[in-house]
């Protein structure tokens, strides 16, 4: 982590010495020495932060290091901050910025002299000369952890049988060239032990004339590898014994076994892939004879797993244990006798927490296993496990592993990563909120051709596919849109970032008094004097979680004024009912939320606030923006709108009055919800927008239509928008989008339509449709039924006709399916191939509807049926044993009616 924080310092460093050489009059040639001598260090970083660990001295170093580069970062931040002020004419004016240049000039000099220092000591202690690669400790650890997996006994494994049974048949069944399979999972989630159990059988032993197992690990050179299977072959009779291939070259060596393995059907598992680079020159020395011979490998890396085989379906993806087997395997770690009863519950929610992990739920049996069996004792355990996981011996080798995935990622995604020691335990947060902050935050390295926004979903996915980050919640289309992490890697950053400064929650730890907090999370009333005496002069991000008292959040904002370095501000659900007036002085301020909170006005000071990426305020009450957001030249999300779902009516979404001039903002990325009420020339503006990924209008006039379709056509990048009329009666006039942008994939139209804007049967990418009080005449399927790609489709009050015909072989990816308030439909025909791969079917208020649709019977892939104030003879006919229409829906797993008066 000292690694990313110099290479995040240097990014700013180089950004500071070309951009804002003004600042550094006079001391430009330190800051340059300075960022030098942390270049030269960084390469050594690099290979440090595994060791630091077990290394107390090294450990002492790197946090020198790691405290040098944020003073260097809070001297540039303040830098920034005195030259966004206003500049104020006069001689008290001059002089009084004549003494902060003067101060900020010594600052650097007393900085350079310690960096100098801290190279120097590097040398005088030796750490440059240590081995590359993770301390002695460190691989004893994992060697002892991997010496258990590979050797577990047959009665310690629970509820791997599916998973035994699918890969046996992989490795003995099937096609006769070579084929690799991968098996990807969490670290601890037992694929070593799996895979083992499997190679050893007599089954797939007897299947292959010669096989090896080979424990790869991070630090693999590929020389040994070749030399080790090589050994491994000679032992069962698969050529002679070389005396000099320790001496031969890579070439050398597969041209070897290349030669052994010819005309011989073996099997070859890889343990513990990391890297791509692997298999790209490991699979040269593995012959393909066409005799069945097969390859394994274990990895947690989706991406690496996928890279190593022909298909996807030769990926195997190990899942949690489900809780019936989670619960087993505690049960037999921590009990003789079975579970007592006063322990069932406190049991219950510990396996909870262990996600499913195998090790997690061994590792914690077997240390409450040699626990006195009482509720007070177990209960201690359970809410000490932070402290447990960083200090008991028995849990080391579970903290281990699941620290291996942390060093082995790049330096840019290591502060992403511990960024989820922000958000509370077990907190599923959005990814767009996410990496919202991480822009916030300065992590996302711009990549020519992205986006910060497309950086951000990068790095996220990296995380994902690490099988470090947890997705909670997909889209229709399968991209995540909440995610967290596993509890117990979440104990791991907790402590991680706590021992790094990276972040302070007074719920979970107490940062020593001299410790200068950075982020801190605020969760209760009784923090509140923690906070008074505590350094928080450079505080980057303040986040104040369930404030239930309005004195919290009034004690905060007293402080708020001093932290003038602050990036990032979230207020979400406070209980406020006006705009914080002390924010206007934040003016390195980046992130602000003020979501679902009471406020009604923003005030003209918002226009201070130029460094502003996102204001979030959404759910509250505010109708306007005043014309100072305009100076917000650097803002790319503004949200300002909020939903009434309680409302059934058209008008269920408010949105916000912009002033003229909005165009000037050209970095917005996405701006929701703009009142088209307020004049033409605010629709005329949104043209000026072009860099717009998502757009949401309301009270769109007829006359506003042209206007409006002339500016979404400017809108290249568009990926998603939103229009309604201004009430139900308010023609939507969208006829004249010509040429639409061509990256859409999600539409929201909102209002009655002449005819069926015929533009969106061109949107090849479009998966998601919704279409509501168009009332349409004609049967708007004939235009929608050819889309490639369209994944999601709700028709409400969309159409005024008795029936709906899905023709054969239409919708073809078509997984999502509404159908509510159509008060003319009688009837719903699905003929044979028609949306082969629907999976949810929602039918509401369709008071006209006689039967259920005819052919769903067809619907293979249908597994949930869910009707919503549906006459009560319609839903006997579906959901009553003897209803006419219960034979045709049997196959449908969930079939759930519900009514909203109840």
């Amino acid at each position: 982590m000292a690694e990313s924080s110099v290479s995040f310092l240097i990014s700013k460093m180089d950004y500071v010495l070309t951009k804002e050489a003004r600042l550094l009059r006079g001391v430009r040639r330190e800051v340059q020495d300075i960022r030098d001598e942390l270049e030269s260090m960084r390469a050594f970083l690099r290979e440090a932060d595994a060791r630091e660990q077990r290394d107390l001295g090294l450990k002492s170093w790197i946090k020198q290091v790691r405290e040098v580069a944020f003073d260097v970062e809070d001297i540039l931040d303040e830098f920034e901050v005195r030259i966004a002020e206003p500049r104020k004419r006069g001689i008290a004016s001059f002089f009084k910025n004549l003494i902060t240049r003067h101060r900020i000039a010594n600052q650097i000099l007393d900085i350079k002299s310690r960096v100098r220092i801290i190279s120097e000591r590097r040398v005088n202690y030796g750490f440059g000369e240590t081995e590359h690669g993770s301390s002695g400790l460190f691989d004893a650890a994992i060697h002892h952890h991997r010496i258990g997996a590979l050797f577990m006994e047959e009665d310690e494994l629970v509820g791997v049988g599916d998973s035994r049974e699918t890969l046996s048949k992989w490795l003995t069944e099937g096609e006769v060239s070579r084929v690799t399979h991968s098996v990807v999972g969490m670290g601890g989630s037992g694929k070593t032990s799996i895979v083992k159990k499997v190679y050893d059988s007599k089954m797939v032993q007897a299947h292959f004339e010669c096989h090896a197992w080979i424990t790869v690990s991070q630090n693999f050179k590929i020389g040994d590898v070749l030399r080790s299977l090589i050994r491994q072959f000679n032992e069962q009779g698969i050529g002679g014994m070389d005396e000099e291939v320790e001496t031969f070259e890579v070439t050398k060596l597969i041209e070897m076994l290349r030669g052994r393995l010819r005309e011989k059907r073996y099997i070859v598992i890889f343990d513990d892939v990391w890297s791509f680079e692997f298999w790209e020159t490991i699979k040269y020395a593995l012959i393909d004879s066409r005799n069945g011979s097969r390859v394994m490998i274990t990895t947690r890396n989706s991406v690496v797993a996928s890279s190593c085989v022909e298909t996807l379906s030769d990926v195997y993806h190990l899942q949690p244990l489900p809780w019936k087997e989670a619960w087993f395997l505690f049960s037999k770690k921590a009990f003789e006798n079975g579970c007592p009863e006063e322990l069932k519950l406190l049991s219950e929610s510990i396996v909870q927490r262990c996600g499913g992990l195998p090790l997690a739920i061994v590792a914690i049996a077997g240390l409450l296993s040699v626990r006195p069996k009482t509720l007070i004792e177990w209960k201690k355990v359970e809410d000490s496990l932070g402290s447990e996981l960083e200090n008991n011996p028995g849990l080391q080798g579970m903290k281990d592993i699941l620290m291996l995935s942390y060093q082995d990622l790049p330096y840019y995604l290591k502060p992403c990563f511990l960024y989820f020691s922000v958000f509370p335990e077990d907190y599923s947060i959005k990814c767009m909120k996410l990496i919202r902050l991480w822009m916030a935050e300065g992590f996302l390295k711009s990549n020519q051709g992205l986006t910060m926004e497309e950086v951000g979903e990068d790095y996220l996915r990296e995380l994902i596919d690490r099988n470090m980050v947890q997705v909670t919640n997909v889209d229709v289309g399968g991209r995540a849109r909440r995610c967290q992490v596993h509890d117990f890697l979440h104990e791991i950053i907790l402590s991680r970032s706590a021992e790094e400064n990276f972040f302070a929650s007074f719920a979970e730890h107490t940062p020593q008094s001299n410790c200068k907090i950075r982020r801190l999370a605020i969760s209760n009333e009784t923090q509140n004097s923690m906070v008074k005496n505590s350094n928080l002069s450079q505080l980057r991000s303040l986040f104040i979680y369930k404030p239930n008292k309005s004195s919290t959040i009034m004690e905060a904002q007293a402080l708020i004024s001093s932290f003038r370095l602050l990036r990032i501000l979230d207020l979400k659900a406070a209980p406020i009912d006006r705009f914080p007036v002390e924010l206007a002085n934040l003016l390195n301020m980046r992130y602000l939320s003020l979501r679902n909170t009471r406020i009604k006005t923003v005030p003209k000071s918002i226009g201070r606030l130029k460094n502003l990426l996102t204001l979030d305020l959404k759910d509250t009450l505010i109708d306007h923006l005043p014309e100072e957001i305009l100076n917000l030249q650097q803002l790319r999300h503004l949200l300002v709108y909020r939903y009434d779902m309680s409302n059934t009516s058209f008008d269920y979404i408010f949105g916000v009055k912009v002033p003229d001039g909005i165009g000037i903002l050209k970095a917005l990325q996405k701006v929701c919800f703009v009142r088209a009420d307020r004049g033409k020339e605010v629709i005329k503006e949104l043209s000026n927008l072009t860099q717009l990924r998502r757009l949401g209008v309301i009270k769109v006039k007829k006359e506003d239509g042209v206007d409006l379709c002339s500016s979404i056509e400017k809108m290249h990048d568009l990926r998603a928008f939103s229009v309604s009329s201004r009430d139900e009666e308010e023609l939507l006039n969208l006829d004249s989008l010509f040429f639409p942008p061509p990256l859409l994939q999600c539409i929201y139209l909102d209002g009655p339509m002449e005819k069926f804007p015929l533009w969106l049967s061109s949107l090849h990418n479009l998966s998601s449709l919704h279409l509501k009080w168009s009332m349409f005449r004609d049967d708007p399927l004939q235009f929608l039924q050819d889309l490639p790609n369209l994944l999601q489709l709700e028709l409400h009050k969309a159409y005024e006709g008795t029936q709906l015909h899905f023709k054969p072989k239409r919708f073809p990816r078509l997984k999502k399916l509404y159908l509510t308030q159509l008060d003319s439909l009688n009837f719903v025909i699905i003929d044979q191939d028609a949306m082969a791969k629907l999976e949810k079917m929602y039918i509401g208020r369709c008071r006209g509807l006689l039967a259920a649709p005819s052919g769903i019977e067809e619907l293979s892939s249908l597994n949930g049926l869910y009707l919503y104030d549906m006459p009560e003879n319609f839903v006997k006919r579906v959901t009553s044993e003897d209803g006419k229409d219960r034979s045709r829906v049997e196959h449908i797993p969930t079939i759930r009616s519900y009514y909203s008066a109840n």
